[in-house]
């Protein structure tokens, strides 16, 4: 009997271990339970749309790099900072570009959850979640986090076009991975 009770021990672990991801390479973060912002579509149709492309551009693994490097910095201001307010678009771009060429995107969220803001800035309360898979061994390395943070989109006044000037964490000690 103590048998038994041992192996389904044994058995109980090991499904604990798999399920949160057996601790080569990280368990699954426990999401917060998030609320999407409804009204921004309405307030802000373009910045709304501008998300669903932003999370096209990093799943999309059927494009080359520099073509989803592309679709994805379409959307960010040439005066973009990070986190901190240093930082350049170049240097989101080369990182970007570096991280499509390294991993696969499995799953990609970029959800408005608030926002507040007037006709030329839009602070965007923005939960992310992302889980990706080395290329070279797709099918054991995965790495995921989740944040919110703060995304700012700004009015190109020559353009007309909404662009994130800040909010997006790209940096090692900005992703937590």
């Amino acid at each position: 009997m103590n048998k038994i009770i041992s192996l389904f021990a044994v058995f109980c672990i090991a499904i604990a271990l798999l399920g949160c991801g057996g601790g080569g390479g990280g368990g699954s973060p426990v999401a917060p339970a998030v609320t999407d912002d409804l009204t921004l579509a309405t307030d802000y149709p373009d910045i709304k749309a501008n998300y669903t492309s932003l999370q096209t551009a990093m799943e999309n693994n059927g494009l080359p790099a520099g073509t989803r490097t592309d679709n994805f910095t379409a959307h960010i201001s040439a005066s973009f900072k990070d986190l901190n307010g240093g930082g350049s678009w170049q240097e989101l771009y080369d990182m970007t570009k570096s991280r499509f060429e390294r991993y696969n995107i499995m799953s990609y969220q970029f959800r408005p959850i608030g926002h507040t803001g007037n006709s030329n800035t839009v602070t965007v309360s923005t939960y992310m979640y992302i889980k990706v898979a080395k290329i070279e061994t797709p099918d054991k390395v995965y790495l995921e986090t989740n944040m919110t943070k703060d995304v700012i989109w700004v009015k190109n006044s020559t353009t007309g076009k909404w662009e994130v000037t800040k909010g997006i964490p790209y940096k090692s000690n900005e992703v937590d991975f």
